[in-house]
């Protein structure tokens, strides 16, 4: 009987982490399907517009940083 509560009270603390788990989840997909859609969009000639920029605001070079991150194997 004892093992019975427990694994009632395991089952429960694991439904609300599953619970949590897909609302967050829920709102990240569309998110990055977003995402996804806008780096399809990006040309090979948009690098080359971006060469030409003699001193990128911080958040381009941020933008750059984190494209480098993601394109880059480990």
């Amino acid at each position: 009987m004892v093992e019975e509560a427990a694994a009632a009270t395991q089952a429960a603390e694991v439904k609300a982490i599953k619970d949590n788990a897909d609302a967050e989840l829920g709102t990240a997909l569309p998110e990055l399907d977003a995402a996804v859609r806008l780096v399809a969009k990006i040309d090979v000639k948009d690098f080359y517009e971006l060469k030409t920029v003699k001193n990128p605001s911080p958040s381009m070079v941020a933008c750059f940083k984190l494209c480098c991150f993601f394109l880059v194997p480990n």
